[in-house]
């Protein structure tokens, strides 16, 4: 694999795209002011907002879906008809994600519920034309889901938008999305690795790749942001290679899915029968998601907000790392796989308890 990798890397001039992007990402974070004013923008303003800095530019993810285009464009002769076709997949299905999503980035003024069905959109635009099919639904009382193409298209809409909109939540703190997107995509590499699935493999690491140099802007210092486009679009990416992923390989125990995608998805659950729970609309955000209930514990003991807005990645280490470090010893043991998700959910449960709400 490590061959095919470095030959992908040659052959195809990838260097020079990464270095490419991080140009265009310098240029912006530069000129942001004279950008934002050009375009007639204002300063972010979230309930979620909990840096500083005004005019802090969330075009990032933007910068890395053009940079994949010129990629795919310059290399189209020489790529694997396969990678081009999921890669075309990934880029044409989600222009409804790419067009609400900018717009949010820039002028804050797209509903939530605006921007689930753009997502829901994109879905159903790439259910209806991909050719693998759908993974086996390996839950007891609801294998006959299997038999029905029409409840296996709702299920993984509803999936592919859960993921798309978790990445979204937990991009709040610097680098927190971003290495969640790193380590689902190596996970997705190994299975791919394991099972012969070399095109899923190389694509997972190709879309990582982008993220490696992402970070190098984003932390600690975060000069720029994901966006919601950004965010969406890497949930997005990891949907529909773990979808391929499961459905090009039923030999692999479809449960794994569920660790790849932990964290995301069931901070999306759980924030949704939170607010439900409490009265509150779950479609309107709010200040309790458990990565700001830390960041705000860790500032409140420190009072640096740099520096606790930094610290958040490594607390939560063991949501989005422990799922990729347990995969290779469980992926072929239902019953460990199940338990790695149970202690995964008892973990977050409890930790979120135990936190003091927001002051």
């Amino acid at each position: 694999m490590l061959y095919i990798i470095t030959n992908f890397i040659l052959d195809t001039n990838l260097l020079f795209f990464l270095g490419l992007m991080s140009l265009v990402i310098l240029l912006i974070i530069f000129f942001t002011k004279k950008i934002y004013s050009f375009l007639n923008v204002y300063s972010y303003s979230s309930i979620q907002k909990i840096h500083s800095e005004n005019l802090i530019p969330r075009e990032g993810g933007l910068c890395i879906f053009l940079s994949i285009c010129f990629f795919w464009y310059a290399n189209y002769d020489i790529l694997n008809p396969e990678f081009n076709l999921i890669i075309s997949y990934i880029i044409f299905f989600s222009v409804p994600i790419l067009i609400v999503g900018v717009i949010e980035d820039l002028y804050q003024n797209v509903s939530p519920l605006i921007r689930l069905i753009f997502i829901f959109i994109s879905a159903f635009l790439f259910l209806s034309f991909q050719e693998y099919g759908y993974p086996i639904i390996e839950l007891p009382l609801f294998m006959f889901i299997n038999d029905y193409d029409f409840l296996l298209f709702i299920l993984f809409a509803l999936s592919i938008a859960t993921l798309c909109n978790g990445m979204n939540i937990i991009d709040g703190t610097n680098g927190l999305a971003a290495i969640n997107a790193i380590a689902s995509l190596a996970s997705i590499s190994f299975l791919g690795l394991v099972s012969g699935d070399h095109q899923i493999s190389l694509l997972a690491i190709f879309f990582a790749s982008f993220l490696f140099v992402f970070l190098l802007f984003n932390y600690p210092f975060g000069k720029i942001f994901l966006g919601d486009f950004g965010a969406y679009f890497y949930g997005w990416v990891i949907s529909i290679l773990v979808i391929l992923l499961f459905s090009r390989n039923p030999n692999l125990l479809s449960w794994c899915a569920i660790l790849i995608i932990f964290y995301p998805a069931f901070e999306v659950i759980f924030s949704y029968l939170r607010k439900i729970l409490n009265g509150k609309n779950p479609m309107k955000p709010d200040g309790m998601h458990f990565h700001l209930k830390l960041y705000f514990l860790i500032n409140k003991s420190i009072n640096r907000k740099k520096v606790a807005n930094c610290l958040v990645l490594p607390f939560m280490t063991f949501f989005w790392l422990f799922p990729t470090m347990g995969i290779p010893w469980v992926y072929t043991n239902l019953t460990l796989i199940l338990f790695f998700i149970f202690l995964l959910m008892f973990v977050y449960i409890i930790i979120y308890i135990y936190l003091p709400k927001n002051t």
